[in-house]
C-alpha cells in the first residue's frame, strides 16, 4: 500500500534496465509505474507511462501507434493487450469516458485474438464500469455475463470474486440492495476459503478484493435498513485488516456472530457514553458514515463532505491515499 515508496522503487529500476540495456523489460516496468502513480491520482504521468508501454509493446509487434487500431489488433500480442488495459483505465479514471471504452474495446478484441482470458475479462470489466459510469445498467450486466461464463467453477478465482464483487456493485446502482447482499456476502465468503492456502503477499492481494465487497455490502445493508448488520460488516473489514497486519490466517467470524457480540457490547455500555465508529473511508468511491451506538440506541449518519475537495487541495495526496 505505499504507492510513493512503490514509485522510488520502480524509478530506480528503470534506470538500472537502461544501464543494462534491457529494454524488453521497460514496457513492464511502465506499467507497473503507470498503476502505482496511477493509485496517487497523478493521471497526466501516469497515462505518459502508459503510452510509452503501449509504443514499446507496439514497436516490437511491427506495428506503432501511427498504425490504426485494426493494425494492432492484427500484428499484437498480449503485452499489447496489457497496455492497452492500463492505457484504459486511466483514461476511465481520469473521466475520458468515451476515449477509456474505445480503448477497452480494441483490448478486448486483441485480448480474444491472442485468447488471452484473464486479459478478456479485464476488458469486460473495464467496459462494465464505464456502463456504471453512464449509468447504463443493461450493457454493465451483458459484460459482466461474459466476465462470469470465463471465471465461473474455478476457471480464473481471484477475477471470479472481482466480477461478484461488480454484480453486487451493479445491484446496487440498479437500485436493488436487497439483491446485492447475497453475492457480496459470497465473494467475502470465497476470499476466505483462497486465503486458507495462500502466501502472506497472495492475502495482502485478497484484502484489496475483500475490501469492495465488505464496502458495497456495507452501503447494501444501510439501504435496506440492517443496522446492526452494516456495522458488523464494517468491523469485520476492520478486524481481518487487523489480522493481516498480524499475518495470521484464521478465518473471519461470521456475520451472525459479530452482530451478537457488537449487542453484548452495548449492554455493556453506560447510560453517559457513546461510541462512534466511521466506516467507508474511500472517499472517491463511497460516502464516509458514522455509526453511532449508546446503551439504547444504534444510529447510522452519513458524512457528506463537500469540502473535502477544497481540503484535500492543502494535503499531501499520497499521505491521503496512504492513511485511507
Amino acid at each position: 500500500g505505499d504507492l510513493s515508496g512503490s514509485v522510488g522503487l520502480l524509478d530506480q529500476a528503470e534506470i538500472l534496465l537502461k544501464e543494462f540495456n534491457n529494454f524488453s523489460a521497460l514496457s513492464k516496468f511502465d506499467r507497473e509505474r503507470a498503476l502505482a502513480r496511477l493509485g496517487l491520482q497523478d493521471y497526466q504521468t501516469a497515462g505518459k507511462l502508459a503510452r510509452n508501454a503501449l509504443s514499446i509493446d507496439l514497436r516490437k509487434a511491427g506495428t506503432s501507434r501511427r498504425r490504426p487500431e485494426s493494425d494492432w489488433v492484427r500484428l499484437g500480442d498480449i503485452n499489447v493487450a496489457q497496455s492497452l488495459l492500463v492505457t484504459a483505465e486511466i483514461e476511465r479514471q481520469s473521466g475520458k469516458l468515451s476515449e477509456a471504452k474505445e480503448t477497452y474495446q480494441t483490448a478486448l478484441k486483441l485480448a480474444k485474438k491472442v485468447a488471452a482470458k484473464r486479459e478478456i475479462v479485464r476488458a469486460f470489466f473495464g467496459l462494465a464500469r464505464i456502463a456504471l459510469d453512464t449509468d447504463d445498467i443493461l450493457s454493465a450486466r451483458i459484460n459482466l455475463v461474459g466476465a462470469m461464463l470465463l471465471t465461473q467453477e474455478g476457471q480464473i478465482p481471484d477475477l471470479h470474486i472481482e466480477t461478484i464483487a461488480l454484480v453486487g456493485e451493479t445491484s446496487l446502482r440498479e437500485g436493488d440492495p436487497a439483491g446485492a447482499i447475497g453475492p457480496l456476502n459470497l465473494g467475502i465468503d470465497l476470499v476466505e476459503q483462497m486465503r486458507l492456502t495462500a502466501t502472506p503477499e497472495d492475502r495482502q492481494r485478497l484484502l484489496a478484493l475483500q475490501a469492495d465487497h465488505y464496502r458495497w455490502l456495507l452501503e447494501a445493508y444501510l439501504r435496506t435498513d440492517h443496522l446492526w448488520e452494516a456495522l458488523a460488516t464494517s468491523e469485520g473489514l476492520k478486524a481481518r485488516t487487523l489480522r493481516d497486519s498480524l499475518n495470521t490466517n484464521d478465518t473471519a467470524e461470521t456475520l451472525l456472530h459479530r452482530v451478537n457480540r457488537l449487542r453484548e457490547f452495548q449492554r455493556r455500555l453506560p447510560p453517559d457514553l457513546a461510541v462512534v465508529s466511521y466506516a467507508n473511508a474511500d472517499w472517491n468511491r463511497s460516502d464516509p458514515v458514522a455509526f453511532i451506538m449508546t446503551a439504547n440506541d444504534l444510529k447510522a449518519v452519513p458524512l457528506t463532505f463537500d469540502l473535502l475537495p477544497e481540503f484535500l487541495k492543502h494535503l499531501d495526496i499520497p499521505e491521503v491515499l496512504a492513511a485511507q
